[in-house]
């Protein structure tokens, strides 16, 4: 078949090239042939066959070196090359079939590879942990921009290439090997947190939510909330069902959490460290009877509602501390606290 095809191609050739000397003899003046039989003629038009297009080519080319005036043939345009599918031999061939023995092998060979991949992943994160330990500011500089290739290491070291791997792999510190508590799914969190919110019972929901933001929260004092804990918020709200409301939900998680885990790591987290008639410290508030303002305040409410239905017979809502009116939300926030529904 390959040669059945590479004379095909000849002929093609052959005659491409005895159609254009043709058309071009056709223009100039040219002597008669001396043996016109093995040309077909018709008419005006000359047309020559396939059985006689090698005799028409040797023919047109002596008439060309005896021509009055002898013309330039045009270049040949490049031949598209035969393309020859295989497809069906390889159906059809027995060596192509994979049999069991050789299939195993493979896998075998698979698992050593992959394992000696994950292998030399976790020696590059152990020299790149180390590096950073060195404290260079050179070399941190320069360890920052190569954050992309730290990510890629961490995606094969655990299997998470595909994915990001901050908060969904099992994180290991890679200069002592000792494993570190993974995060929890933010679907499981969900599911666990409205359980418990169905058997009306909001502190525990509360309790789950503030021990997964303290499981994230990276070492240091902080004076805001983390971007760490703000993006799992996020994502918790929008895992959460519609009802009840997720977001009323997490955003009181996030005021307890910084309540109970942020202030207490730093006194002069909110704008107050003492209660303003009590002169209690704002992290000994019960969880029951607290609430901050956006004004960054925390108050017992206990405290705050007092003030305003005695001094100001629940007419105006003001901060007993700046005299400065509350936020329509902070208004909102309060009357439906259980100690605030009455006013």
């Amino acid at each position: 078949s390959v040669r059945h095809s590479n004379m095909k191609a000849l002929l093609t050739r052959l005659d491409t090239v005895t159609r254009r000397t043709n058309n071009n003899q056709h223009d100039a003046p040219q002597p008669m042939p001396s043996t016109p039989s093995t040309i077909h003629s018709s008419g005006s038009n000359t047309i020559p066959s396939r059985q006689t297009s090698v005799q028409s080519h040797t023919l047109t080319a002596n008439t060309a070196a005896t021509s009055w005036a002898p013309t330039v043939s045009p270049p040949l345009l490049p031949q598209q090359p035969q393309r020859q599918y295989w497809s069906h031999q390889l159906q059809s061939s027995p060596s192509s079939q994979i049999t069991l023995e050789q299939r195993i092998a493979l896998e075998e060979s698979f698992k050593r590879k992959h394992a000696d991949l994950t292998t030399r992943a976790a020696i590059l994160l152990a020299e790149i942990q180390a590096l950073k330990h060195l404290g260079s500011i050179s070399q941190e500089e320069a360890l920052r921009q190569d954050e992309e290739i730290i990510a890629f290491l961490r995606g094969i070291r655990y299997g998470k290439l595909s994915s990001s791997p901050l908060g969904q792999a099992p994180t290991t510190d890679e200069l002592s090997g000792t494993p570190q508590k993974a995060q929890t799914p933010i679907r499981a969190l969900a599911r666990c947190v409205t359980e418990s919110l169905k058997l009306y019972n909001r502190d525990a929901a509360y309790d789950l939510v503030i021990q997964d933001f303290k499981s994230l929260l990276p070492d240091g004092t902080y004076t805001d909330l983390p971007l760490e804990i703000s993006t799992r918020a996020s994502l918790l709200t929008s895992a959460l069902p519609i009802s009840p409301d997720p977001e009323k939900f997490v955003t009181e998680s996030i005021m307890h959490f910084e309540h109970e885990i942020l202030a207490t790591q730093n006194p002069e987290y909110y704008a107050n460290s003492q209660t303003f008639k009590a002169k209690a410290k704002v992290a000994l508030i019960p969880r029951e009877r607290f609430l901050s303002t956006s004004d960054n305040y925390a108050w017992d409410l206990q405290e705050l509602v007092n003030e305003i239905v005695v001094k100001w017979k629940g007419k105006e809502w003001k901060n007993p501390v700046t005299d400065e009116f509350f936020s329509a939300q902070d208004i909102k926030r309060i009357r439906e606290h259980p100690l605030g529904r009455g006013i």
